[in-house]
């Protein structure tokens, strides 16, 4: 018998195990259905399984099988499929219970690995705005990173958003209802919160390069500037931890159902240090040591927490 069919032989034990009795004969307090965090694309990512932020009054539940790869392609898939979720307290407790959302879709983030400066490069093609719904690749604090997983509302040692040691890059956000420049590069820093809106290139694959030093800030699309770029005081420093997602929202939206499912694809990221131009990091080997991280999704498709899917309603 081949490793692969072996590791899906005891996936489907796994999720045969724990998933059919959450949310039926299992309570959704009952440890094995609060076991998040710790799925994984590879050792990298961490593929998010809980309900989106409900302070900007997103309408999502994350779960793990809107992740795919396949062919060397990350793929995030938004429905209008409607999934009981809620979020959780970093020790697994229900920190708010879970109830029926309008959609599902998927949410990635780096596990533990953060940087401060560097070159970001992302191949990656993103929904269309006929969608209403709200794509973003961007980086937080990694003071927020651990909690992230757990729950979308800042908790602990995780600032609100706004407050004086808030920081957050937005390297590609986009944000409904769609028009021709319904894109943007944004820094929060602090009090500082600048936003550049960009027209998107189209639905189709774009190469996407932020360049970020201290007090500089720079976003160029498929080798041509966006017309965007920030410095002094509105760029954060480090370090900061990476997501990948695409959100819904009443208030950011409404997504539009009859354009649902679309998807977020990702062919490659590529993050270099700041010893490299932006230039360089894009000519630079994928085992050069300035090359701080970089995946282009040939490994095996990502795993749910232990193993587990939510269940739909």
């Amino acid at each position: 018998m081949s490793k692969w069919i072996t590791f899906a032989v005891v996936l489907l034990a796994a999720s045969c195990h724990g998933q059919n009795g959450c949310g039926a004969t299992r309570n959704w307090t009952d440890p094995l259905c609060q076991v998040i965090g710790s799925g994984t694309l590879n050792s990298w990512w961490t593929v998010v399984s809980r309900h989106g932020e409900y302070g900007q009054n997103e309408t999502e539940c994350n779960i793990p099988s809107a992740v795919s790869v396949a062919g060397g392609i990350l793929t995030i898939t938004t429905s209008s499929s409607a999934y009981t979720c809620g979020d959780f307290n970093q020790n697994g407790s229900v920190k708010t219970a879970p109830a029926s959302w309008p959609y599902s879709t998927g949410d990635i983030q780096w596990n533990t690995l953060n940087f401060t400066y560097g070159t970001v490069i992302v191949r990656a093609a993103f929904p269309n705005s006929n969608t209403g719904t709200w794509p973003a690749i961007w980086f937080m604090d990694s003071v927020c990173q651990d909690q992230n997983k757990y729950s979308g509302d800042p908790t602990g040692t995780c600032p609100v958003y706004g407050t004086s040691t808030y920081r957050e890059m937005d390297m590609i956000e986009c944000m409904p209802p769609g028009t021709s420049n319904w894109c943007n590069f944004t820094m929060h820093n602090g009090s500082n919160n600048p936003a550049c809106t960009f027209s998107n290139p189209g639905t189709g694959m774009h190469v996407w390069v932020m360049s970020w030093s201290p007090g500089a800030a720079s976003l160029t699309i498929d080798g041509s500037s966006s017309g965007c770029s920030f410095s002094g005081a509105n760029v954060p420093s480090g370090p900061l931890f990476m997501l990948i997602q695409n959100q819904t929202s009443s208030t950011e939206g409404p997504p539009n159902s009859a354009n649902l499912p679309t998807t977020l694809t990702v062919d490659y990221v590529k993050v270099c240090n700041s010893s490299l131009t932006s230039a360089q990091c894009t000519a630079a080997a994928t085992n050069d040591p300035a090359v701080i991280f970089y995946d282009d999704f040939t490994g095996a498709a990502p795993a749910p927490p232990t193993g587990l899917t939510a269940t739909p309603h």
